[in-house]
Parts: C-alpha cells; sequence; structure tokens
C-alpha cells in the first residue's frame, strides 16, 4: 500500500513538473512577444515622431508659399492701380 501512495505521489510530483515546465514555456514564449510588441510600438512612435516632424515642415513652406504670393499679389493689384489711376489722370 505504502509503495502505490509513493509511486502516486511520484506521478503526480512527475506531472506537476511537466505542467510547471509547459508554463514555464509559454511564459517565456509570451514574454518575447512582449518584447517584440515594445519593441514594435518604439518603432512607430520613431516613424509618427518622423511623419510629425514632416508634415510640420511641409505645412510651414506651404505658409511661407501663401505668405509670399498673398504679398505678389498685393504687389500686383497695387501697381495696377496705380497704373490704372495714372491712365485716368492722362485721359
Amino acid at each position: 500500500m505504502i509503495e502505490f501512495i509513493t509511486g502516486a505521489l511520484c506521478l503526480g510530483v512527475a506531472i506537476t513538473m511537466v505542467f510547471t515546465a509547459r508554463l514555464l514555456s509559454r511564459i517565456s514564449k509570451l514574454e518575447e512577444q512582449v518584447q517584440d510588441l515594445k519593441t514594435s510600438i518604439i518603432d512607430v512612435c520613431r516613424d509618427v515622431n518622423m511623419v510629425e516632424r514632416t508634415l510640420s515642415n511641409q505645412i510651414d513652406t506651404v505658409d511661407q508659399t501663401h505668405t509670399r504670393v498673398e504679398d505678389e499679389l498685393k504687389q500686383i493689384i497695387t501697381g495696377s492701380m496705380k497704373s490704372s489711376n495714372k491712365r485716368l489722370l492722362k485721359g
């Protein structure tokens, strides 16, 4: 009877060890996946920052171009008005 109990306990310990080993293996794989996700998140954040800087630079360029075009249009309109006034005065 003692041999049976001892055998059952040994079998129980062996099964527990197998389950523990499998769980530890799964935990290790999950830790690797978490680390990969962290690395991916860092990469995505870096890419988002790069895109944000690029868009900001492009917006600045568009703003500068818009201001320059507005200034040129004002000069053209002012020049046209001066020419028109000169023609009216001559006429």
